[in-house]
């Protein structure tokens, strides 16, 4: 059995058969590209994904961080108001 190459195999079929061939390559290509745009499109997304949540996640930290400091702030502020008060305000003869 003699093997054909692809262009055998083309050249032998009929005009007919070459256009619907010719169609079948053509549909193929278009989904292929098709695919890779929903490909780049969804790695995009991934990325962008990614990115949002380390932000988020750069943001909570930082909250965190900031309401941390917000309660030793007020803490400091009552422990000045106390000193402020005359130790003679807390005793009363």
């Amino acid at each position: 059995m003699a093997k054909k190459s692809i262009e055998d195999v083309i050249n032998s079929l009929s005009e007919e058969e070459k256009e619907k061939f010719k169609d079948l390559i053509k549909k193929a290509l278009e989904e292929d590209r098709i695919i890779k745009a929903n490909t780049e499109r969804a790695l995009n997304a991934l990325k962008s994904f990614s990115e949002h949540r380390n932000l988020l996640q750069s943001i909570k930290e930082e909250a965190a961080t900031l309401r941390k400091l917000r309660d030793e702030i007020q803490s400091m502020k009552y422990t000045l108001y106390l000193t402020a008060i005359p130790d003679n305000k807390f005793y009363r003869a």
